[in-house]
């Protein structure tokens, strides 16, 4: 689609009925005693929403908004010291369908003893 191209569209309406009496445009395809073209139409709408609106809506383009799909989510959580972070380690119980697990030791390291 090429938005560099302005055509240049003549509607006439009857004046009692609001009936369409002819249209053209100035596309290729809007040319000639029984051309239609999607101009045309998009006018016809407009000129329809207008009338029951009685204004025409605002044309914002997806560059005009500010971007919404990378917005962080706001932060429900509060600081907490670092050491609270233990008691809140020793609350964590694994769920009852493994027999092997255990609560969770709050000193444990994962690291060999010589690497301690």
């Amino acid at each position: 689609m090429r938005k560099d191209r302005v055509y240049k569209l003549n509607v006439s309406f009857d004046a009692d009925s609001c009936d369409i009496n002819g249209a053209d445009c100035g596309c290729p395809g809007g040319r000639g005693p029984s051309a239609s073209c999607k101009h045309i139409a998009a006018l016809c709408y407009a000129f329809l929403n207008f009338c029951e609106l009685g204004s025409l809506p605002d044309f914002l383009t997806c560059t005009d908004r500010l971007q919404e799909w990378n917005r962080p989510r706001k932060k429900n959580l509060d600081p907490i010291p670092v050491t609270a972070i233990r008691e809140h380690q020793q609350s964590i119980t694994c769920p009852s369908i493994s027999p092997r697990c255990s609560r969770i030791p709050s000193m444990y390291d994962p690291r060999p003893q010589n690497l301690r």
